[in-house]
């Protein structure tokens, strides 16, 4: 009966984790496009595009895709980041919405592509900081009180030093 008990009580828990993760994607896919359909300029929405939005995968890694141009090579580079949430330890913003990790826990995978969208450079850089690519709305407080909330709810200890416009 206890143990019964026991693995109810661990699904629970579980079940309680994995929603905080969908609201932890669903915070940050909101406030993405949410910049960029109200504070993007037309150059900005040309030269940055979401290609995967935020997803958490089974692992409990974090990642989005997009492409930015132009490049040195007058094409673009795609770029896929990604962090295991559990590395993450402090949430804070000036110019982006940053996460933090204690040392080369954020995976960056860049793809560079020349004018004709031929590859020329594939690279893998392992980072300490997440850059969100959140940075143009003001004054949102309620963005780091929400976003530490579901950190907290999912489990995840994390702190704040500073949120900067």
């Amino acid at each position: 009966m206890r143990t019964k008990v026991s693995i109810v009580l661990m699904l629970l828990i579980s079940n309680l984790m994995l929603a905080q993760n969908k609201k932890i994607i669903e915070i940050l896919n909101k406030q993405l496009l949410s910049e960029y359909n109200n504070y993007y300029d037309e150059f900005e929405k040309e030269s940055f595009k979401l290609i995967e939005p935020y997803n958490i995968d089974t692992k409990g890694i974090l990642s989005y895709k997009f492409s930015e141009t132009p490049n040195d090579y007058n094409g673009k580079s795609i770029t896929k980041r990604s962090v295991p949430l559990n590395k993450i330890i402090k949430i804070d913003k000036d110019m982006n919405l940053v996460f933090f990790t204690e040392g080369g826990d954020v995976l960056e995978e860049i793809e560079v592509f020349d004018e004709n969208n031929k590859l020329i450079e594939e690279r893998i850089n392992q980072i300490t900081i997440f850059q969100t690519y959140i940075n143009k709305e003001k004054n949102n407080e309620r963005l780091k009180k929400s976003i530490l909330k579901a950190f907290k709810k999912a489990g995840y200890k994390v702190t704040n030093e500073y949120w900067y416009d």
